[in-house]
């Protein structure tokens, strides 16, 4: 099994009721690596962590081990769900 990634989702604030999240990864250096980062905005910080939970998500193929580096020799990965696999039960868009 490949390395898991150290990756984090944060929500920055840009305005007054305007968040964004933000994925980061802890690089080997010790920095931390903008992955991906939102283009529009929340009006809330709840929902601006969700979003990046589901950007996230996204992101991980399978969620019991979490993301984990591309293994070039691995078969293409399974169709995930439409549902948000976090334990909050929410619909994905």
């Amino acid at each position: 099994m490949q390395p898991l990634r150290q990756l984090a989702v944060t929500v920055i604030q840009s305005a007054s009721k305007a968040f964004r999240w933000r994925l980061v990864e802890l690089m080997p250096d010790g920095k931390w690596f903008t992955v991906d980062e939102q283009q529009g905005s929340e009006k809330n910080y709840s929902a601006a962590m969700a979003a990046g939970l589901v950007q996230l998500q996204g992101m991980v193929e399978d969620l019991a081990v979490g993301p984990r580096e591309e293994d070039p020799d691995a078969p293409p990965p399974k169709r995930k769900s439409r549902l948000f696999g976090f334990g909050f039960g929410v619909q994905r868009a």
